[in-house]
């Protein structure tokens, strides 16, 4: 498997980890909206971000966002914890 579908993985996991223990709110569904709860979201970080463009496959793009999506994450955010997670476990 592709490095970086691991580390996908590894953020699902982190994401359905944090959801269990309170840290995240639960995924509000599609049919609920969005609406319900505008809140503004906090930045990311306060650290300097680098812009980065790469090249990934079609099917692997459109199901992280799916997956960001359906777990109330930016595609930013979910690509931000998969690195970290993988980076972590790479030790």
């Amino acid at each position: 498997m592709k490095p970086f579908a691991l580390a996908l993985m590894a953020a699902a996991r982190l994401s359905y980890h944090l959801r269990l223990s309170g840290i995240l709110s639960p995924v509000v569904s599609p049919a609920e909206g969005r609406q319900k709860d505008m809140k503004k979201k906090e930045p990311l970080a306060r650290e300097p971000l680098a812009r980065v463009n790469l090249r990934l496959p079609a099917d692997l793009w459109k199901r992280a966002q799916h997956h960001a999506i359906d777990h109330d994450l930016s595609a930013q955010e979910l690509v931000r914890l998969a690195l970290e997670a993988y980076l972590k476990g790479a030790k």
